[in-house]
């Protein structure tokens, strides 16, 4: 196994992206009272590996609470925000293990 570099998505895949969001529904929650936990964390890891693209519920107050939310899961896990709309943070990374 070997893992390869991550890249930024270009305008292209972005919108191919968020044409496939419409039909995912979210696979990790965050409540409030769990907040970022290692549990969290390894659940979204999971989810990325398996799937690529997710979708995560939050229960934020404020658009800006959704925002912070949304960058430190990617800063954590090394994924890209395809888009915040709602309650919801959309993330892509590509797999990182080549079999």
């Amino acid at each position: 196994m070997t893992t390869k570099k991550t890249s930024p998505i270009n305008s292209q895949d972005l919108r191919e992206l968020k044409n496939k969001l419409h039909h995912l529904k979210p696979i990790v929650i965050i409540d409030n009272n769990m907040g970022l936990s290692d549990a969290v964390f390894q659940e979204i890891e999971q989810a990325l590996n398996e799937h690529e693209l997710i979708k995560i519920r939050t229960h934020t107050n404020t658009r800006e609470d959704l925002n912070i939310l949304a960058e430190a899961i990617c800063a954590k896990t090394k994924a890209s925000i395809v888009q915040t709309i709602g309650y919801i943070i959309a993330i892509y990374r590509k797999n990182l293990i080549e079999e």
